[in-house]
């Protein structure tokens, strides 16, 4: 028994670096999930970084997620981060959808590839005819053309690149720029300077993933109350606070300086404090009893780390530890540390399979 305390103490420190490895894992894992839904090939100094971002954002998400999934929420799932592990592949595939939409591109159609193969066999034609320095439009003719396009825009000027003419416009400070060929005349392009809004509704899946992205990180910032704590989950399924285990480890407070915490002796030894060399000390028993009000009904002799200290067990003065076992005597005791002149801290023994 006192072999299961004594890894009891460590637990804390056992579980924080499985959850430093096992986040990290967690994130880079939900975040190659999310990013798959991005159509763009990206490099992997884009993309591991990308992953591992997303992926704690998938994290983040998950925890607030799983709160309101109330099978997970089960001590059991929280101690192994089930609840968390489900949230987040929620979370993920949340994101993959928002990055698909985003990215999302219509293809060409049979129709629209049998036009782009003509208008290529006409640049190459236009191509040959820059060759042999055949005339094209002039800039006025194009400049007017433009013009009448975008209605209420003045040209500014004109280039000409290749076999096309790109004419630039402007309208109160908003810029437009036209394609034209340079031969024919016909328009390859027209560009205007939107606003926002209308950027928006030009693209309505594009502008959709954006939304469910946004919203997603948004809920999740806003409801944000830190990631699950394996010791809470630890503590919950053993039917114990917190802050109780924590006493137990050792973990309640600094103690005064020469001094031993019970639950420190207590881990050590467990059960096995009864094979102890039983102390007579009754000065010590005399110091315990006036400060913590109880009986002493035991105390025992301990060395820890080359030190000599006293662990006793204290009983309410209301009960007859004569008529009680010792098992009984434990389970409803305080078990105190102390030094030959001081009470070091008393530990109330919690029910955890004595």
């Amino acid at each position: 028994m006192g072999s299961v305390f004594s890894i009891l103490r460590y637990l804390p420190d056992l579980l924080f670096f499985f959850q430093l490895i096992f986040y990290p894992v967690l994130a880079w894992f939900f975040g190659s999930i999310s990013i798959k839904g991005l159509k763009k090939h990206l490099n992997v100094f884009i993309r591991t970084p990308l992953a591992f971002v997303v992926g704690f954002l998938c994290i983040i998400s998950g925890s607030v997620i799983s709160g309101y999934v109330r099978f997970f929420n089960e001590p059991v799932f929280e101690l192994f981060q089930l609840n968390l592990i489900f949230g987040s592949l929620v979370s993920s595939i949340i994101f993959f959808v928002g990055f698909y939409m985003i990215s999302y591109e219509r293809k060409e159609d049979d129709k629209d590839s049998i036009i782009k193969k003509l208008k290529t066999q006409i640049e190459l034609l236009e191509s040959i005819l820059v060759k042999h320095n055949i005339p094209t439009l002039s800039e006025k003719d194009v400049k007017k053309t433009a013009e009448g396009l975008v209605q209420g825009y003045k040209a500014t000027s004109a280039k000409l690149k290749g076999s096309f003419w790109e004419i630039y416009l402007e309208k109160n400070g908003k810029k437009a720029t036209v394609v034209l060929d340079g031969y024919t005349g016909e328009v390859k392009d027209i560009c205007r300077e939107k606003d926002r809004m209308n950027l928006l509704i030009s693209n309505p899946v594009k502008t959709s993933g954006i939304i469910i992205i946004a919203g997603l990180i948004l809920f999740s910032l806003i409801n944000f109350r830190g990631l699950p704590d394996m010791m809470e989950g630890f503590a919950s399924m053993i039917g114990m606070k917190t802050e109780d285990l924590n006493t137990l480890m050792g973990r309640g407070g600094n103690m005064p300086e020469g001094c031993i915490s019970a639950s420190t002796l207590f881990l050590t030894y467990g059960m096995n404090i009864v094979d102890l060399p039983i102390s007579h000390d009754e000065n010590v028993k005399k110091i315990i009893e006036r400060e913590t009000g109880k009986q002493v009904v035991v105390m025992y002799d301990v060395k820890e780390k080359g030190k000599d200290y006293i662990l006793a067990i204290a009983l309410n003065k209301s009960l007859n530890f004569s008529k009680m076992s010792t098992n009984e005597i434990i389970k409803n005791a305080d078990i105190c540390s102390a030094t030959k002149d001081r009470l070091c801290n008393c530990l109330k023994i919690p029910e955890i399979g004595l």
